[in-house]
């Protein structure tokens, strides 16, 4: 078998039901791919289903992180220990919990493929993109967060938090030669703003995003008051 050349970040906390059917997803549609499952020390045994499916697949890695430090500390973890191999030229993040579909992967790699200077990115919000069984005020949330990270940052973006995104190998070495200063969700506009300044390209591809089935959102008021500390970081460094 061929070294894989892409590779795919997934953070994980308490994923145990749904990332081994996101794993399987994941090697069916694409046969060139390393996935990378950065787990923070999930209490329901993610880890441990990891580790079985290791058994048969061997080009899935497990990162464990010594806490739980927010998804865009998982996200660079994967992506550093994934650079490390100089064999992956695309490194793909997607988040566990199957509203990121396996079957959208190929447009974003491809993407990347056409120029090393792209960055896609799953969006919900281009034509064509839409997301399914929503709660209201999930849907309120999300359009208030995009809508004035769209006005504080102007990057010409419609969807700043979707984490689906697809890099080039060039992109990645960009983001891990600096200190970030987010751990949360804001790493994803973080990212963004460094590879913006770094003159790369964003392409928004049309994705489906339907709500998880399975476990529970790891949202909490922590994970909010990281997210608004973020922020407040994010805009005195990058003003």
């Amino acid at each position: 078998m061929k070294n894989p050349q892409i590779a795919i970040i997934v953070p994980t906390y308490n994923e145990q039901d749904n990332v081994p059917r996101l794993i399987e997803s994941i090697y069916k549609q694409e046969e060139d791919v390393a996935i990378f499952i950065v787990d923070d020390q999930s209490p329901d045994g993610t880890a441990k289903v990891v580790k079985k499916l290791q058994k048969i697949h061997p080009t899935l890695n497990l990162i464990n992180n010594s806490s739980k430090n927010g998804r865009g500390n998982a996200v660079i973890a994967g992506f550093r220990k994934a650079l490390k191999d100089k064999n992956f030229k695309i490194f793909v993040e997607m988040d566990a919990d199957l509203s990121h579909r396996p079957s959208e992967l190929s447009r974003l790699i491809k993407i990347v493929k056409e120029s090393n200077k792209n960055v896609a990115i799953a969006s919900r919000y281009v034509k064509g993109g839409k997301t399914l069984s929503w709660p209201i005020y999930r849907r309120v949330s999300s359009f208030i967060a995009n809508h004035l990270l769209g006005i504080l940052l102007d990057l010409k973006l419609t969807d700043y938090t979707n984490g689906f995104r697809a890099y080039s190998r060039i992109a990645i070495k960009e983001i891990c030669q600096l200190q970030l200063v987010t751990t949360s969700y804001f790493t994803l506009t973080e990212v963004a703003l460094i590879l913006k300044k770094a003159g790369f390209n964003f392409v928004e591809e049309p994705c489906i995003f339907p709500n998880r089935t399975q476990g529970k959102s790891n949202t909490s008021i922590y994970e909010v008051l990281n997210n608004l500390k973020d922020f407040f970081k994010v805009k005195v460094r990058y003003r």
